[in-house]
């Protein structure tokens, strides 16, 4: 056995819960390992002094103190979200986008043309450039022009 086995199952032996074949691998280490007999014996004296303490008697009602402390009594927040606020959440974000692309188009025109043109045309995909023939979106596009995709 080697020592971070040992180790490990120094606790079950200080408890008592070693099974037998495990118990005598590990007094056969601990009888040529100095260093895991020593962590042996530091644990047992530690156990003696924890068996020895004197005992207190908890003050009444400690325990109920000691759980309002742990959860607070506040108020609960609700399990669900109210459908209004899903709502005003939906809400927000397409505001958001909408303005985005109106603002984004008006801010791509020329200085002269803002004003000028419909809603429609300033929401167009137009103002796009096409795809150059040789990249991977040029061939895509050939591809639908030509009814190759499904």
């Amino acid at each position: 056995m080697r020592c971070p086995k040992a180790q490990r199952l120094m606790s079950t032996h200080l408890d008592k819960e070693l099974p037998p074949g495990k118990q005598a691998g590990l007094e056969a280490h601990l009888n040529h390992c100095e260093a895991c007999a020593a962590d042996l014996r530091a644990s047992l004296e530690i156990q003696q002094l924890l068996v020895e303490t004197e005992r207190f008697a908890a003050p009444a009602g400690f325990s109920r103190r000691v759980m309002a402390r742990l959860n607070p009594a506040g108020p609960a927040r609700p399990f669900f979200t109210p459908v209004w606020l899903r709502f005003a959440e939906v809400a927000v974000v397409l505001l958001a986008i909408g303005s985005g692309l109106v603002f984004g188009r008006l801010l791509s025109l020329p200085a002269g043309q803002a004003g000028m043109g419909n809603a429609s045309a300033s929401l167009s995909l137009d103002l796009f450039a096409p795809a150059p023939a040789g990249s991977l979106g040029g061939v895509y596009l050939a591809m639908l022009e030509d009814g190759h995709a499904q």
